[in-house]
This record gives C-alpha cells, sequence and structure tokens, in this order.
C-alpha cells in the first residue's frame, strides 16, 4: 500500500490558530464549516460569532450568538457576547437585557457587572433585574399565519432541569430539588453555582455532610468564590466542626469583606468587632500593596496569624489574645490550608495510602499525617504522584523540600501544574494540556481532571497512550521511569483499522466511542481509523462521530447516504486505508490497550 500522507489539522484547530493569528475573516470561514458539520455545538457558535464582530459584522454575530443562546438558554458567556454585540449596534435596551440575564445566571461575573454598571443601574436594580430575567427570561418570538392575518406566538419550550429544580427550591421541596439539581450536575458538573444550590437542598433536607460535600466541590471548580466558602461554614457549624468551619468563614471575609454573613458568624465564635476591624485593614492593605490574593491558598486565617505574631491585634480588655488562642502559629495554618487543599483537589487515596503505608497505625487521621510527615518521608499521595518522582525532575522543590520549606504535592497543585511540571512518569501534564486544550482555558488543573473525568472517559495522558491505571500502564519488564518511551523497532508500520458503522439507536452512540477510544487508547500509536458511515440514523452518533474526526487526525471518515449493506461499507472504509497492515473491526468491538503493540513486536 501506498505510503500514509500527511492529513491537515481539523477544521476547529485551523479556525483557531486563525483567531489567534487576528485573521477573523478565514477563522469565521472555517468555524462555520465546522458548523454545518455539526450544528449542536454552542461554544463553536460563540466563537464564530467573535470573528464576526471582529469582522466588522455585528449583525451576524448576533445571529450566531443568539442560535448559542438556542442550544444552550443557561449559558451565561453566550449572552454575555450577545449583549456586547447589541451594544455596538446602538441597541441600547436590548443589550442591558442580555446583561442582566447573564448576571442572572452568573453573578460571579464582572464583565456583565461592569457593563450594567455602565448603564447607570444601581446594585439593587441590578439583582431586582436579574431576579426578573431569571423568573422572566425572554423567549423569540415566530410570526404564524391565518388566513392573512399576521399574530405573535411564543413557542412552547420544555422547562430545564435546573429551573424545575429552582421552583421545587423556591416551594421549600428540597428532596425534590435535591434529585433534580443532582441530576443537571451529572450531565454538566462543571456548574459550581448549581453545586452550591445543590448544597442548599441537601443541608435543608437534613443532610449536613453531603452538603458539605457538594460545598467543597463548588470551591474546587471555583476557589474564588466567597459564597460557597460561607455556605460550607455553615454545614460545617450544623455538624459540630467549630474549628473547620471557623476557618471557612474566615476564607469566604477573605475573598469578600462586603459580606456580613462571615462577620456575623466570626463575631458568634468569639470573634469582636475590633478584631474584625483590624482583620479587615490588614485584608485591604495587603491586597492593595499587591500582598493578598484572594484565593484559598491565602486565606485570611493566615493573615490571622500574623496579627496574632507581630502583637497588631488590638489589647481590649474582653480580648487579651483574641486570635493567638484559635490560630497559633502559621505554620499551623499552613498545614491546615495544605489538607484542604489536597482534600478538595481529589489527590489523596486514603486507601491507597493506607495499603502502601502498612506501617502507619490504624485510627490515625491519613492525611493530616501525608501534611505533616509523610510528604518528607517520600510517601506518595495517590497513584498518579509519585513524590520521589517529582523531585528528582525538579531540583528547585528538592532545594526547598530538604529544608521542609515546601510539599511536592502542594507544589505542584499550586504551581507545578501550570509550568507543565510531571507528576508521575505516566502523566505528562503538558501533552494532555494539549489534547485537552479547553481544560487550561477554564482554570481547571490538567491532573484534577484526569481523575475526576478523564479516566471515566478514557482520556489519554500521555503520549503513547499507556492508561496508569491497566497495572499502571506498565509493559512487561518495563519500570515506572521508562513508562511513556516509544519503543524503538526495527520497522513502524502503519496499521489501518477498518470500520464499517450503521447507527440506528442511542447504544450505537456509546459501542461507536468505546471502541474508538480503544483505539485511541493504544501504547502502538502508528495507526489510522478508516470509518464508512453506511447511512446512520442516530443523529447523535453522527454527531460524535464528527467529533471524533475533528479530535484525531487519525481517524478517516466516509459516509453514504442510504445504506449499501456491510459489504460495500466495509470496502469503501478500506479504500482510504493506507496503511502496512489492515485490520478489521465492528464499531461495537474493543481492543485490549497492547493490541497493536503485540501485533508489531512480532512483525
Amino acid at each position: 500500500m501506498p505510503p500514509l500522507s500527511m492529513r491537515r489539522p481539523p477544521i476547529i484547530a485551523r479556525a483557531d490558530c486563525a483567531r489567534e493569528a487576528g485573521e477573523w475573516q478565514l477563522a469565521a470561514g472555517l468555524y462555520r464549516a465546522a458548523l454545518e458539520r455539526a450544528p449542536n455545538r454552542p461554544p463553536i457558535w460563540i466563537q464564530y460569532g467573535h470573528a464576526l464582530k471582529e469582522s466588522g459584522s455585528p449583525a451576524d454575530a448576533e445571529n450566531a450568538y443568539r442560535t448559542a443562546i438556542a442550544y444552550e438558554p443557561a449559558d451565561a458567556e453566550a449572552h454575555l457576547h450577545l449583549g456586547h454585540v447589541l451594544k455596538l449596534q446602538g441597541r441600547r435596551v436590548e443589550a442591558e437585557v442580555a446583561y442582566r440575564r447573564a448576571w442572572a445566571l452568573d453573578r460571579s461575573s464582572l464583565d456583565a457587572q461592569r457593563e450594567l454598571d455602565a448603564l447607570s443601574l444601581t446594585e439593587s436594580n441590578v439583582v431586582e433585574a436579574a431576579d426578573l430575567a431569571v423568573a422572566s427570561p425572554k423567549r423569540e418570538t415566530a410570526p404564524v399565519s391565518n388566513g392573512g392575518a399576521h399574530h405573535v406566538v411564543a413557542p412552547r419550550r420544555k422547562e430545564t432541569i435546573i429551573t424545575r429544580a429552582d421552583r421545587a427550591r423556591d416551594a421549600q421541596q428540597w428532596p425534590r430539588a435535591a434529585r433534580l439539581y443532582r441530576k443537571a450536575l451529572d450531565r454538566n458538573p462543571k456548574k459550581p453555582l448549581i453545586w452550591v444550590q445543590y448544597g442548599h437542598a441537601l443541608k435543608e433536607s437534613g443532610d449536613p455532610i453531603e452538603a458539605e460535600r457538594a460545598y467543597r466541590t463548588a470551591i474546587s471548580y471555583a476557589p474564588g468564590a466567597a459564597d460557597a466558602h460561607l455556605q460550607l461554614g455553615h454545614a460545617l457549624k450544623l455538624q459540630g466542626k467549630t474549628e473547620e468551619a471557623q476557618a471557612a468563614y474566615l476564607r469566604a471575609f477573605a475573598l469578600d469583606q462586603s459580606l456580613s454573613d462571615p462577620s456575623c458568624e466570626l463575631s458568634a465564635l468569639g470573634w469582636g468587632a475590633d478584631v474584625m476591624a483590624e482583620l479587615e485593614k490588614l485584608l485591604i492593605g495587603k491586597a492593595r500593596a499587591g500582598l493578598a490574593e484572594p484565593s484559598v491558598a491565602n486565606s485570611a486565617a493566615i493573615i490571622a496569624s500574623e496579627m496574632s505574631l507581630t502583637g497588631d491585634e488590638p489589647q481590649g480588655e474582653n480580648h487579651p489574645q483574641p486570635l493567638r488562642a484559635k490560630i497559633s502559629s502559621t505554620a499551623v495554618d499552613r498545614v491546615e490550608n495544605d489538607i484542604q487543599i489536597l482534600r478538595e483537589s481529589g489527590l489523596f487515596d486514603e486507601e491507597y495510602y493506607r495499603t502502601n503505608n502498612l506501617d502507619l497505625p490504624s485510627g490515625i487521621d491519613l492525611l493530616r499525617h501525608f501534611v505533616e510527615w509523610g510528604a518528607h518521608e517520600c510517601r506518595d499521595p495517590h497513584p498518579l504522584f509519585m513524590t520521589s518522582y517529582y523531585l528528582k525532575c525538579q531540583v528547585d522543590v528538592a532545594n526547598s523540600f530538604k529544608n521542609h520549606q515546601i510539599n511536592p504535592a502542594i507544589h505542584f497543585l499550586l504551581y507545578g501544574v501550570f509550568e507543565n511540571r510531571k507528576p508521575h512518569p505516566l502523566f505528562d501534564t503538558d501533552f494532555y494540556s494539549k489534547k485537552y486544550y479547553d481544560i487550561i482555558k477554564h482554570g481547571i488543573n490538567p491532573l484534577v481532571d484526569y481523575l475526576r473525568y478523564g479516566v471515566r472517559e478514557q482520556r489519554i495522558c500521555n503520549a503513547v497512550g499507556h492508561s496508569p491505571f491497566d497495572n499502571y500502564g506498565l509493559l512487561k519488564g518495563e519500570t515506572p521511569e521508562l513508562a511513556g518511551v516509544l519503543e524503538s523497532f526495527p520497522k513502524n508500520p502503519t496499521i489501518s483499522i477498518v470500520m464499517p458503522l450503521y447507527a440506528k439507536t442511542s447504544l450505537d452512540k456509546r459501542v461507536l466511542i468505546e471502541a474508538t477510544h480503544s483505539i485511541q487508547g493504544q501504547t502502538y500509536s502508528n495507526w489510522e481509523l478508516c470509518i464508512c458511515n453506511n447511512g446512520s440514523t442516530q443523529l447523535s452518533a453522527i454527531r460524535a462521530l464528527d467529533d471524533l474526526r475533528e479530535g484525531d487526525p487519525r481517524i478517516r471518515v466516509t459516509a453514504f447516504e442510504m445504506n449499501q449493506g456491510i459489504s460495500a461499507a466495509t470496502n469503501a472504509a478500506l479504500d482510504m486505508a493506507g496503511g502496512d497492515f489492515v485490520a478489521l473491526m465492528d464499531h461495537d468491538d474493543l481492543l485490549a490497550p497492547n493490541a497493536l503493540y503485540e501485533i508489531v513486536q512480532t512483525y
């Protein structure tokens, strides 16, 4: 067979390159071509709108943003950009409505707040308008003809799950609201505001433990959301966890001093008004000096401890040592902060730590042991974080580690991941970030994303497709230090996998994705997948096929408009094959991770 030719990058990748180069008309054309293949992609409609707006076509950009909203009505970003493009056209009233809707959907949106402020809306008016926007979102209307006369009717639309959950919440039907919010989060878990609402419903249903988990999940997605820390404090207080509740209230106060609830809660825990005033003064002063960043890593607890250590606290009669009694030292604060960060990240596997450290006594707090002792004894907190490997590869971290100045796992979570440092031989941070570039765009830690979703979705986390959870992805006789290094063969033949596809049920979509992922997860990566869509009728499967092709240049697709039989489909797929070997595979088959490797090894 002829050698495999070089293939062009996917359309969306080319469109993104054109956008980043400022070639807006080219980007718009490419995004449009991608949408014609798979129109049900709201983020691409938004990017298409950006390209049209920058090309000087605000009316067409408006249509693109409205299409994105039609597919995903709860996307605050789409409403925000719709407001921008309406303002460009001088349609102030409509722009205001769009900004109100954006802010109602995401009240942490500073852009929407800023635009509404520019339109001279007071904060109370903004809140009132946002509440009205949630209660009565504007709907597009369509003209209907009736004997020559035209009247306008609003199309009937099925309520979203979140709307039904909100209604149950407003009616104080807490168990029902919790079920509906959970259902919405199962579909799209990356919604911190919904996690907070889910936590409220659980708490009011009498389950503060699950509510605590919901709030911690919200914080893992949005660490800077003061309200999530505040609600976490409430859930912890209900469980009698006073010290943890205090830490949560302090973080909420550090993130947003305008909130009154954290101050009230801290006062109820014995913090006097003079202490709170001094703490607020320090926070504001450090923020202005660039020393305090409102994040989980730099909480108010640390600043409070500095007050006690430097003698800045007011010495009132009723509060001789108001802060020192609560937080004794910065070192203690750091331990508690590290525990919080590790717990929220998911990078501490208690069962794994217990199994691999049998010398530890039973009944101890394993996470606290790791933070206080285990990390400095080079123990591993998780199967995908090797402390010794991380220190070996990061000389600067190793130097600080020797002086007990840093916990390697904490360094990775706060800094290393964004510097593309590897926590384990089998997890390539740079590779994963580039392959699934949306996670960095949204500020998500690649390893945390992989642990929460990537494992279940069979995402690839290193260049040769080793699965860390399939015997840690090691081949026979392979050491962790050599894992992920592509073996050198005398020849590296291309294997063409030929697959006919006739999808007519939703099950076909699922098994197609699983089959394709089993190919993408091969330890031998020099393959191509040739698929013939044999007149499939299941639209979701067709869209899934388009997504798979767009995401991997090794996947090639041809199609019949009508089903022509499996033989014709197989031959059509075979016509695309350009490899040295051909393998036949049905769309509901699965390959073992080392299947292609074993073939090439005998070549």
